[in-house]
This record gives C-alpha cells, structure tokens and sequence, in this order.
C-alpha cells in the first residue's frame, strides 16, 4: 500500500483528525493502533517500535511487534509521525511524531544526546538554497546526526554513556 505524503509538515493536530485521515484512506482504526498513538503521545522525543511494544505489552500482551512496526509505518506515511535513522550499525529505528511546528534537532552518533536546533540556522540554509539554486526549500522537520561536543572532546570511537 502507498500513500501520499501531503500531510508532512501539515499534521493531524488531534487524535479525531488522525482517525478521519486514516478512514480517508480506507484504513480501519483499530484499538492496536490507537494504543501506539496513546503511547506517542505520553512520550517525548524518539521511540522504538521495540519501546512502543514494551509499554504497550505491560497492558495488552497480545499485542505483537508487527502489529506496532505497521502502525508506525502507516503513521510516517501519512505524515503523522517521522522515522529517524538508526545512529550505527544494529540500532533499531526510532520514531517521533510530527508536532505541529516545524521542529529541529541535532543527535549525537556516539551518546545520543539530543538538543535542540535554532529554527534560524534553517531558515538561513533555507535562503542560501533559494538564492544559489533558484528551489524553495521545505523542513517541517529536520534531524541532524553527528558528533556533541563532549564525545569530540573525548576523541572516543567507542560508546559514551548520555549523563
């Protein structure tokens, strides 16, 4: 099944409209998929599906992996939520759902600590990007991975544990 992603950057702002775009879409809204958006919802920042199904499971055992990755999936198609890729080889994709404004951040590879990104620093590449290449550039949301000033600081290629 694919879907169109119009809804990126524009996302359902209340749980009635994520149902009426899934029914849209000819998708039945199941009680499975309405406790992984609860569990997006209490959360913030970056999930697994592994996370999801670990909260959910403590409720529902039943509730299978599976069920929760195609959740997920149809969730990032239809603009609701965005995947971010995994840091390093072997780590699980993590998710989050797509806020109501635009939102950046910057994650380290080797600790994972996550901060905040200026929405300024965007809208100056933004304009660079229109000026050198004629394109109108759009980032409802934008991850940057690399390196923190701690582990550059450490020099380290091995794991440093967030504090």
């Amino acid at each position: 099944m694919t879907l169109e992603k119009e809804n990126v950057g524009k996302p359902a702002q209340t749980e009635s409209d994520i149902v009426r775009l899934f029914e849209q879409r000819g998708i039945r809204w199941t009680p499975q998929r309405q406790m992984v958006l609860d569990t997006f919802q209490r959360r913030s920042g970056h999930i697994s599906a592994e996370q999801v199904h670990s909260e959910i499971s403590k409720l529902f055992p039943r509730v299978n992996l599976s069920t929760v990755y195609r959740t997920l999936e149809l969730l990032c198609e239809l603009g609701i939520a965005v995947e971010v890729e995994p840091n390093k080889d072997g780590d699980r994709r993590r998710y989050e759902l797509v806020e109501g404004a635009e939102h950046y951040h910057l994650i380290c590879e080797n600790c994972e600590a996550e901060m905040e990104l200026a929405p300024e620093v965007i809208k100056q590449l933004q304009a660079q990007i229109q000026e050198r290449y004629n394109f109108q550039l759009k980032l409802p949301h934008f991850i940057g991975l690399g390196r923190c000033a701690r582990c550059q600081e450490h020099k380290t290629t091995g794991q440093i544990s967030p504090e």
